[in-house]
């Protein structure tokens, strides 16, 4: 039997949340993605389901 919203918020809510340090080189990367998709050169979402077949 698969949990109600009740049990999957409580779980959700329960979680431990997982913690990594962002490193400068990942920060560099997500700050050229903002910039990117700031510029509107994101990928369309039709284009990203294509390249899985």
């Amino acid at each position: 039997m698969l949990p109600g919203p009740t049990s999957l918020a409580r779980s959700l809510a329960l979680a431990s949340v997982e913690e990594e340090e962002i490193t400068a080189e990942t920060a560099a990367a997500l700050d050229r993605a903002r910039a990117s998709l700031a510029r509107g050169e994101g990928i369309p979402h039709e284009e990203i389901l294509r390249g899985f077949g």
